[in-house]
């Protein structure tokens, strides 16, 4: 099957869809690996949604989310006229949001709480690409989010669905459905109204405009965070505290009336009927006052919700101020507190607690702060075979141990403009380690540590980067820092050689510690040798490499 897009460029399209649904069917792309074609059932090919969909191809979000976006980037006619359909990018994932809900855990059981913090800011950097654009999400179902396992990216389906609105033109494309349970206040209010023309109450796709907004949006996006870090229940679920009448009594509803009775479980005199969901005094101050902004606040005034970038700073603030649990390794917790919150409500729920690291899955994801004026980016991919070290000795000397790890707590403070899976640098007590890594992503960093016995002694790695092609422009290249510590005060000296025996190298010393990085660019797809030598008699090392 071939069809012509806008510009008169020429599609041609697998023999069978690999995926269809109630609107169309998923059609391959010949020799377009990172495509897709979206071809509607012949009675939903109205001119509406084409110029519905005009209005979206000539305004996209932000490069830096596209492949996580179903977006439209052309229109497919047949017979050059006929409207079919559109060429969106080829999203491939893992997984899906609604099991990550799932309390107690059954799909994703080594999921970590900090992990689930990072999806919900690879959330908020759609959401954040998406406005900037100019449009409206609506639908905000968590059915229509994926979830990469390996990289912590999201996916966003049914993009063909958002509220659109043309601003030249002066029209609105409407959202016309939207899951239970995440429509907010005002537009419920809204649609309680009756409409004249039908005598029968207004639905999302007659009541006057504006129904779907930014503000709706930031409503659905509170929840979603919300259910994120509380153990997947809506933060609808309050219940009037220290009553003597029955929870079934009290019950909040349901959905869409738990919202339009206002049972947010935070405000004054509640808590959650549910025993899974934590107190708010063991989350931080600056999260506990967004989900009253976006549920109180917002609720007399919309415009008082929290956005998308507030969230993405403040759950980056509480990733870096979080604690290992010494019981569950999928257990993190805000500082300060002296139990674990996940453990306390485990037990109450009979959980049986597994601390065995190796019974985890692993799940790698994200982190950074944006500039203000920059758009909230997440890009990365998994590391194939986990963290990579080398240690030629059986223990380092003690100072060395000491020096990681002061490193290694600052470290999970750094910034990057890109969004990765934060995994530990350091391998646990006799955990064996090869020195070769394979299919390296920059975007997640690697680790490497030993020990140099004299100037003739060496230690040596092999790191290919993982590919990265693009027709266009070829093989990307990558600004990647290294950082480097060392127990000798003359430090060492690190080589990085490529395939064809190019070299380029620096030394490192331990005059100041926390700036002691260098940056070299390397070309994806490529295998590096990386060799480090001691400056002056004996030294340990720590040499750290990330994308800068």
């Amino acid at each position: 099957m071939r069809y012509t897009g806008l510009s008169g460029k020429t599609y041609e399209l697998g023999s069978t869809p690999f995926s269809s649904g109630g609107e169309g069917e998923i059609y391959e792309i010949v020799k377009v690996s990172d495509k897709c074609a979206k071809v509607y059932h012949q009675g939903l090919r109205s001119k509406e949604l084409e110029e519905k969909l005009k209005v979206m191809v000539a305004n996209p979000p932000d490069q830096s989310v596209l492949f996580q976006i179903a977006w439209p980037l052309d229109i497919i006619y047949s017979n050059v006229k006929d409207f079919v359909g559109f060429i969106m990018p080829k999203i491939d994932v893992s997984g899906e949001l609604q099991p990550v809900y799932k309390y107690p855990p059954k799909e994703y059981k080594g999921l970590t709480f900090e992990q689930k913090l990072i999806i919900a800011q690879n959330i908020c950097a759609v959401i954040d690409a998406v406005h900037t654009a100019g449009f409206v999400f609506g639908d905000f179902n968590p059915c229509n989010i994926g979830v990469d396992m390996n990289t912590g990216h999201v996916a966003f389906w049914d993009t063909d669905s958002y509220h659109i609105k043309d601003r030249k033109a002066g029209r609105t494309y409407r959202c016309k459905v939207c899951l239970d349970g995440y429509v907010a206040p005002e537009l419920l209010l809204k649609c309680k109204g009756i409409n004249p023309q039908t005598g029968k109450s207004y639905t999302y796709e007659d009541a006057p405009l504006e129904t779907f907004t930014k503000e709706t949006d930031n409503f659905a996006l509170a929840i979603h965070i919300f259910r994120l870090i509380m153990n997947g229940f809506t933060p609808f679920g309050g219940i009037v505290a220290n009553s003597n009448e029955s929870i079934s009594t009290r019950a909040p509803g349901v959905g869409s009336i738990a919202v339009e009775k206002d049972m947010y479980c935070f405000k004054p005199g509640y808590v959650h009927m549910s025993k899974a969901v934590a107190d708010k005094n063991t989350l931080p101050t600056e999260i506990v006052k967004l989900f009253d902004r976006a549920f109180i606040d917002g609720r007399i005034d919309p415009k008082q919700r929290p956005t998308a970038r507030e969230w993405h700073s403040a759950l980056e603030h509480f990733i870096n101020n979080l604690q290992q649990c010494k019981v569950n390794p999928t257990h993190q917790y805000m500082k300060g507190l002296h139990t674990c919150p996940w453990c306390e409500i485990d037990k109450k729920f009979n959980n049986n607690i597994q601390a065995a690291v190796s019974q985890q899955q692993s799940i790698p994801g994200i982190a950074p702060a944006p500039g203000q004026a920059a758009a909230l980016t997440n890009r990365t991919a998994s590391i194939s075979g986990g963290q990579q070290s080398k240690n030629k000795k059986n223990t380092l000397r003690a100072e060395i141990v000491v020096l990681i790890i002061c490193v290694a707590s600052v470290l999970l403070f750094y910034f990057a403009d890109s969004a990765r899976w934060r995994k530990n640098t350091q391998p646990e007590p006799g955990y064996g380690i090869s020195d070769t890594v394979q299919a390296w992503s920059p975007y997640t960093k690697i680790s490497f540590t030993g020990s140099l016995d004299n100037t003739a002694d060496k230690d040596e790695y092999t790191v290919t980067l993982k590919g990265d092609y693009h027709p266009s422009y070829g093989n990307r290249e990558y600004k990647v820092k290294f950082e480097v510590v060392t127990s000798n005060s003359d430090g060492v000296r690190v080589r990085i050689s490529n395939e064809d025996g190019q070299s380029t190298s620096f030394k490192s010393n331990d005059d100041d510690t926390y700036d002691n990085t260098h940056t070299i660019i390397l070309t994806a797809g490529e295998t590096y040798s990386i060799a480090v030598y001691s400056n002056s008699g004996e030294a340990d090392y720590y040499l750290g490499m990330v994308c800068d």
